[in-house]
């Protein structure tokens, strides 16, 4: 067997484990009591789920958000035509209304991994998959930032994933409507704060600009002065005739 071909077959064993185990999810939790029992469903020995999962049930909780992921990218590929024309909010609304509808026959599995998640002990593996989820989403709505924006963008969307998932998996309504209407509410905040940065510092650089302007001066250009005399006697070099050094007005410094 070439390596490829291991890979692939690992892939794969991996795979049907991990359907297997969503049975189970709802009962035993994200345990490996679940996975056991998927692996058995699968038709595999509990020692071939060990190989699949070797660093345990972190790795199976990693394996199924990725699934989500995929998921989520397959639906996008499926609407390219559409989200061509969308604009960046509504891709990412999409998005995440996607994520959320192709995961809609599990949400009781999800709703235990919020659990499992939330334990002091996996703090740091949520991070990392949510983290994952919402770099998975930005660039899905075309998201090609490298500055400081990349990192701003995908901080306040995931204040939105977490507070959609929680009202998801509470939302009774019918096809989950009053989910999409508060998704799109907090879209719409997330916009307009990750606006706020651009607009204050051009606000700041317009105010700065007339400032400088009325002055006549540039804060990057160094003032021309006569060279002073070194020395005690450089107070009266300067000579009584020297004008006084200008000193900005209150008002000139008022934004």
């Amino acid at each position: 067997m070439t390596a490829a071909s291991y890979a692939a077959d690992a892939d794969l064993r991996r795979s049907r484990i991990l359907a297997a185990t969503l049975a189970h999810v709802p009962f035993d939790g994200w345990t490996w009591t679940s996975v056991a029992r998927g692996a058995r469903d699968a038709g595999f020995a509990d020692a071939e789920a060990h190989l699949a999962f070797p660093d345990g049930i972190r790795q199976v909780v990693a394996a199924y958000s990725a699934r989500l992921d995929r998921r989520m990218q397959a639906a996008l590929d499926a609407r390219a035509a559409e989200l061509a024309a969308m604009r960046t909010r509504e891709r990412v609304a999409l998005a995440l209304r996607l994520r959320l509808e192709t995961a809609s026959g599990e949400r009781e599995a999800i709703r235990r991994l919020v659990a499992f998640l939330a334990l002091p002990e996996n703090c740091g593996l949520g991070t990392r998959l949510l983290w994952a989820s919402v770099d998975a989403v930005w660039r899905a709505a075309g998201d090609r930032s490298t500055d400081f924006n990349f990192y701003t963008k995908r901080g306040l969307l995931a204040g939105v994933v977490g507070a959609t998932v929680l009202y998801w998996l509470a939302d009774e309504s019918e096809d989950y409507t009053a989910t999409w209407g508060f998704l799109d509410r907090r879209i719409d905040e997330v916009i307009r704060i990750g606006s706020l940065p651009h607009r204050l510092g051009t606000w700041v650089d317009a105010k700065a600009a007339a400032l400088f302007r009325r002055r006549g001066e540039r804060p990057w250009a160094s003032r021309p002065g006569r060279r002073r005399p070194a020395g005690p006697s450089a107070a009266s070099a300067a000579g009584a005739g020297d004008p006084a050094p200008a000193h900005p007005r209150p008002s000139d410094l008022r934004l």
